[in-house]
């Protein structure tokens, strides 16, 4: 049976994945999704190392996730790699953190749904229920996009909106009509991708 790793973003947890965890399962693959500790990336870097086993046929990072995973490859040595609108580079202001931290502590399912407007309902459970378990860990800046190809074949899986810069080595999927949480807004779309990168 093929394993994948599946890693989180900022303010999830492994069990926000459960349902495209699910869809993988039934297609016979072997699903780990370890929970992230907090600290700096490099921190969650080493956790992810630390929790899983070295040599999974695939790993995928969503967001926050798609950072710790490219600090983790080397140690983790995956076969192939799928970094889902990573947060590579960016900088969080202080009022923009400290809006994200009373989100996470007050905001109403309303609110939620408001955010996440084609998130199904178990998966915003989820995400609400990883929100109120998050210690506000986690960096406010980054910046590592990386310099050099990949040393395995890797994917980014981008949503509709934002612009991003290829890095030298990588290929690229850009979704139709999803946003940043992809992976629960159109799952099937992102099998799709995931299998042609597989197949390539």
């Amino acid at each position: 049976m093929t394993r994948a790793v599946l890693v989180h973003g900022a303010s999830a947890d492994g069990a926000t994945w459960a349902s495209f965890a699910e869809r993988l399962c039934r297609l016979g693959w072997e699903v780990e999704t370890p929970d992230l500790s907090g600290g700096t990336v490099e921190e969650m870097a080493d956790g992810l190392v630390a929790s899983v086993a070295a040599g999974p046929e695939l790993a995928i990072g969503h967001s926050l996730g798609g950072a710790v995973l490219l600090l983790a490859r080397n140690r983790l040595r995956p076969r192939r790699a799928v970094y889902a609108d990573p947060a590579w580079r960016f900088q969080l202001s202080s009022d923009r953190q400290a809006a994200g931290r009373r989100f996470l502590d007050s905001a109403s399912r309303e609110e939620w749904r408001q955010l996440l407007p084609r998130v199904p309902e178990a998966d915003l459970d989820a995400f609400m229920a990883a929100a109120r378990r998050w210690d506000g860990g986690g960096p406010t800046e980054l910046d590592v996009v990386p310099a050099e190809p990949p040393p395995v074949p890797s994917l980014l899986l981008l949503s509709t909106e934002p612009a991003f810069e290829t890095p030298r080595g990588y290929q690229v999927a850009r979704l139709r009509g999803v946003g940043h949480f992809m992976f629960w807004e159109d799952p099937e779309q992102c099998l799709q991708a995931i299998a042609a990168f597989m197949a390539g």
